[in-house]
């Protein structure tokens, strides 16, 4: 989540906001301080903290959460505001010491929520001992790499088909080795790639291991399936401009997802001119539909995870994802046109700059009910 604290305050900075703003995201803090004359405390009738706040369950340190160090008691009113995703139909349940989601915002005195979808807010409003009022759960899209155009591919030798992001049961790479080879029982003039990320640690959720050799790939990739050399595993760190020759260079983004609250990698990708074969549930039907992508079908099952009470997310059907393969690959000219309306779109409407908008009309226009008294340092 430290990409969106970022992006948030770079964003709001662009735009000369005449406001004070920390974002923060685990142990790191990013400040806004455009106030003319600067001192603490601001003379201002609110100052605004956002804080990423996970509901997917902890890592191997706890929960994605910063519930300290808020802004310096100091200041005189302080609004403080979540960021917060939502992968699946429920929030994560933490552990007794920790508590859960409902609990830190109640104890962190919340009130406001940002949540990247719609899906992420109809979601959250299913919660009615949320603290938070339902007219402050407020939708704030994430945003297209500022550094992505779109890209007119030129007719290639090999169709290549390209995933990007961390190898995990929730974004359903546990599959799509397997329904590559099915679709392409034979190698022919295709190719697939999959860009994961580094090593970050061992053991993750459910077992997985986010790094060279995990157990989501070894599953699939089997030395047989390594010689047909169509298949590509990438593991190691790229800079930007690689990882962006990545999507200009591929002709099918693949993001058979379970859940999740936006997806940056798949509007990225989409962004670049990338048509999209994507599960049509959760965050991503923000900006995918049939005109700019190929959605597919899904059943809603239980998530049976361990951070999780009464969760359900979608199953995509692996018959379907293999067939809309062969149907891109079979159809590349009305593939591009897909990928051309997606781009078109997603660069228009899912911007960086209009985000920090949308946040700074909300702390500007909509400032929350909140009464001074309940902040003893006030």
């Amino acid at each position: 989540m430290d990409i969106i604290a970022k992006k948030y305050i770079e964003s709001l900075e662009k735009l000369k906001a005449d406001i004070y703003v920390n974002c923060k995201s685990g142990d790191e803090d990013y400040y806004l301080r455009n106030t003319e004359n600067f001192k603490l405390p601001p003379k201002l009738d609110f100052n605004f903290e956002i804080s990423t706040v996970s509901t997917s369950g902890p890592s191997n340190d706890g929960p994605h959460y910063s519930n300290s160090n808020w802004l310096p008691k100091t200041l005189p009113s302080t609004v403080r505001i979540a960021c917060t995703p939502v992968d699946t139909t429920s929030v994560a349940q933490w552990s007794p010491t920790l508590g859960n989601y409902i609990t830190q915002i109640k104890n962190e005195r919340v009130t406001m929520i940002f949540t990247p979808s719609n899906f992420c807010r109809d979601v959250l409003l299913t919660y009615d001992n949320l603290s938070v009022s339902k007219d402050n759960i407020k939708v704030i899209p994430f945003g297209i790499n500022e550094n992505i155009k779109y890209y007119n591919r030129p007719k290639k030798k090999k169709f290549t088909f390209l995933n990007v992001g961390v190898s995990h049961y929730r974004k359903g790479t546990d599959f799509i080795i397997d329904a590559y080879c099915t679709a392409f029982p034979k190698p022919e003039n295709t190719r697939l790639i999959i860009k994961d990320h580094p090593p970050m640690y061992d053991g993750g959720w459910q077992g997985s291991k986010y790094s060279k050799g995990n157990s989501i790939i070894d599953t699939q990739l089997t030395e047989e399936r390594k010689k047909r050399g169509d298949i590509i595993y990438i593991a190691d760190m790229l800079d930007e401009k690689e990882l962006l020759n990545l999507y200009y260079n591929a002709d099918c983004y693949l993001s058979p997802h379970r859940g999740g609250s936006w997806e940056l990698n798949t509007s990225d990708a989409m962004a670049s001119g990338l048509p999209c074969i994507v599960t049509d549930w959760a965050g991503t039907t923000e900006y995918c539909n049939s005109e700019n992508s190929y959605p597919m079908r899904y059943e809603i099952v239980p998530v049976n995870g361990k951070w999780y009470a009464d969760a359900r997310w979608a199953e995509p059907d692996k018959y379907h994802f293999v067939e809309l393969m062969r149907h891109v690959y079979e159809h590349p000219k009305e593939a591009r046109e897909k990928g051309k309306i997606a781009s078109d779109f997603l660069l228009k409407n899912f911007t960086w700059e209009q985000s920090a908008k949308k946040i700074l009309d909300v702390l500007t226009n909509h400032k929350p009910k909140v009464n001074v008294q309940e902040f003893p340092w006030a």
